[in-house]
């Protein structure tokens, strides 16, 4: 006896649901998620998400969750772990694309880390921006930036229109210290060069950190006291045909014993990051020619012409106090982000 293929008002709601989910189906096939199994397909995805999840996934058009769908680092795990952040605070549906993709963006710690999605207070500020029309990238890492700095507490009834006004009137104060810090130039062991069809200029004070992080929509302004770190950092801005394209890091390791040459009395300079406008990753040419850079300005900075007149103090003092907090020559060394890119 053929069995009853009725519909039933339970399955004309599923049919409805994956009427418009087709394209989480895809997602679903292309992340490996069905197997040989003859479970409903509408069961097994139900129950890779909790119900509070699924029910903000099905209220939220797919615009609201391309930003994970078209990363490669992120998984069906990942879309099924923010619907249920979402949840959990409160969304009945999930904000504009335009969000995901910021927090997906600017929140990697280096341009070879992974990327993460929303968690925690990100949610907070995500409500008060999803509010308004017209967000901008531009306006996000404004606001952003100010949070951080400032280590303002939002609150569910701040108005989007007052944090940008706020945050413009902190960066005009803010630059006013800028300029009164502009004299105050780090050392470089070279000047602005053109470099395999780019222009690179180095950072050298604070007030071009600022400019860099202003036009760039970045916060490498709040990384300004690495250039006098221990372990200092220096920056450049990169450009191509007169126009800014990315900002780039280059970092100094003390000596090791699996160093060569000079390197392992004068350690070495390799790139920790490199980034495009609003922390966007470079793409392949880009990273490695400024790879190639950076073991260009790792040989000058062994030029004797092209160093400090306190140098040998400098790095006697910073070695001194390496040597103080445990650092040794032969301790495992942890890989270059330049290394972890182009391997």
């Amino acid at each position: 006896m053929a069995d009853d293929a009725t519909p039933t008002r339970r399955s004309r709601a599923d049919a409805a649901v994956l009427k418009n989910l087709n394209w989480l189906i895809r997602y679903a096939k292309h992340c490996g998620v069905f197997t040989d199994t003859n479970e409903a397909v509408v069961s097994i995805l139900r129950n890779k998400f909790t119900p509070a999840a699924w029910r903000v996934l099905c209220r939220s058009p797919k615009e609201c969750f391309v930003p994970i769908l078209r990363n490669r680092e992120l998984s069906f795990e990942s879309l099924a772990l923010y619907c249920a952040r979402l949840a959990d605070h409160g969304y009945q549906q999930a904000p504009q694309g335009l969000l995901l993709t910021y927090f997906i963006n600017q929140h990697r710690l280096y341009c070879s880390t992974g990327c993460r999605i929303p968690e925690g207070d990100d949610f907070a500020f995500m409500r008060i921006a999803g509010r308004e029309t017209g967000v901008t990238f531009a306006q996000l890492a404004l606001v952003e930036n100010w949070i951080i700095q400032t280590h303002f507490v939002l609150s569910r009834n701040s108005r989007w229109a007052s944090l940008v006004r706020r945050a413009a009137q902190f960066r005009a104060k803010e630059r006013v210290t800028v300029i009164a810090q502009k004299n105050q130039d780090w050392h470089f062991f070279c000047a602005g060069m053109d470099w395999q069809g780019y222009r690179i200029d180095p950072l050298t004070n604070v007030e071009d950190l600022w400019v860099e992080g202003l036009c760039m929509g970045s916060c490498v302004y709040r990384l300004r006291h690495e250039c006098r770190a221990i372990k200092p950092s220096r920056f450049f801005s990169v450009r191509r045909f007169g126009k800014r394209l990315a900002t780039l890091e280059l970092v100094w390791q003390p000596p090791h014993l699996s160093f060569k040459g000079m390197d392992r009395v004068w350690g070495r300079w390799v790139l920790q990051d490199l980034r495009l406008s609003f922390n966007r990753l470079p793409y392949e040419q880009l990273m490695v020619s400024m790879v190639h850079f950076a073991s260009h300005y790792n040989f000058l900075s062994k030029r004797l012409r092209r160093l400090p007149s306190d140098h040998a103090q400098d790095l006697e003092h910073r070695l001194t106090w390496l040597f103080d907090q445990g650092y040794s020559f032969t301790e495992p060394l942890a890989v270059p982000q330049s290394d972890q890119l182009t391997a």
